[in-house]
C-alpha cells in the first residue's frame, strides 16, 4: 500500500491522478492506462535471458610456512617497535584542530597590532599644535564628485574645501550650543558655498 500522484502534460493534453493507499497491481493499472491516454502503447517485455554462473572450487587452506626471515616475531625486533598479534597498519592521523579553537592566554594578534584607539577617535577632538580641531563630516554637492569624508577644523573656520575636486562648501554646527551630533562630528558641511561669501 502506498501514495502516487502523477502530473502528466504533452501538447494540449494533460492528465493529474493521485492515489492513497494504492497497491502495486492498482499503481501498474493506473500508469499503463495514462500511458495509453498519452498515445504510448504497451511496451513488449523482453524474453527473460537466463544467466549462467560458472561455479568455484571452494579454495583449500593450506598452512603456509614463513621463513624465518619473515615471520612477525622477528619483523617486530627489526622494525624497531613492538608489534601486537592482530595489529594492522597505523590509523590515519584525525583532523588537526581549527585555528584559533584551543584557548589560549595570548591576545589575539589584532589587538596586539592594532593597539588601543586614540583619544581624539573617541573624543573627536585633536590637537595640533596645541590647537584643537574638532571632527568634520562633508558631503560635496559637485554632481560630478559626490564625495564624502571626515576632516579636523579649527572652530572659527567656516569654510571647507572637497579633497577630491576642491569645490567649496559651508561649515556649520551638527548640533546646538556646539555640541557632538550622534555620529560623532563637531560640524557638517553639506552644503555649497554662495559665490557671493568668498
Amino acid at each position: 500500500m502506498g501514495y502516487l500522484k502523477l502530473i502528466m502534460s504533452q501538447g494540449n493534453k494533460n492528465a493529474e491522478l493521485e492515489m492513497e493507499a494504492a497497491t502495486d497491481n492498482h499503481k501498474q493499472t493506473a500508469i499503463e492506462r495514462l500511458m495509453r491516454f498519452f498515445g504510448v502503447r504497451e511496451i513488449e517485455q523482453a524474453a527473460a535471458v537466463e544467466v549462467k554462473i560458472p561455479t568455484i572450487a571452494p579454495i583449500q587452506q593450506t598452512p603456509i610456512t614463513l621463513p624465518a626471515s619473515d615471520r612477525p616475531a622477528e619483523r617486530a625486533s627489526t622494525s624497531g617497535g613492538p608489534q601486537f598479534e592482530g595489529a594492522s597498519e597505523p590509523d590515519k592521523p584525525g583532523k588537526p584542530p581549527l585555528i584559533g579553537s584551543d584557548r589560549t592566554l595570548q591576545m589575539p594578534i589584532g589587538e596586539r597590532i592594532g593597539g588601543d584607539k586614540p583619544d581624539w577617535y573617541e573624543t573627536g577632538i585633536k590637537l595640533k599644535d596645541g590647537v584643537p580641531h574638532y571632527r568634520l563630516r562633508y558631503w560635496c554637492k559637485n554632481q560630478a564628485c559626490r564625495d564624502k569624508g571626515t576632516d579636523y577644523i579649527p572652530p572659527d573656520q567656516m569654510i571647507v574645501n572637497c579633497r577630491k575636486c576642491g569645490t567649496a562648501h559651508t561649515v556649520r554646527p551638527a548640533a546646538p550650543k556646539g555640541e557632538r551630533d550622534n555620529y560623532g562630528n563637531f560640524f557638517i558641511a553639506d552644503q555649497l558655498v554662495d559665490p557671493g561669501e568668498r
